[in-house]
């Protein structure tokens, strides 16, 4: 059987081309999960920190910081943003 070379070369590339798209969309479908299976590690460390805490914080700890706190920011006005662990973030 004989094929025709064009209308071989138009269906590969048609498939290459699908592929290609799927390859992109499944890379970042699976960057995302492993940043919220990171997130869901860091928030269940944060917990287990808190739990072993037992009684309310009378002055600093610097472990408790430690596990609660990813990095803090000070911008030109003075402002200090405080970004945890979790994500979220509060400006003083």
């Amino acid at each position: 059987m004989t094929l025709d070379q064009g209308e071989y070369q138009k269906r590969y590339n048609g498939l290459v081309e699908r592929y290609e798209k799927a390859k992109a969309r499944f890379d970042v479908v699976t960057e995302a999960i492993a940043q919220r299976s990171a997130k869901g590690e860091r928030l269940a460390g944060v917990i287990r920190t808190l739990e072993a805490q037992g009684e309310p914080v009378a002055e600093f700890d610097e472990r408790l910081w430690g596990a609660m706190v990813d990095y803090v920011t000070v911008g030109v006005d003075k402002r200090l943003t405080v970004v945890f662990r979790d994500g979220t973030g509060m400006s003083y």
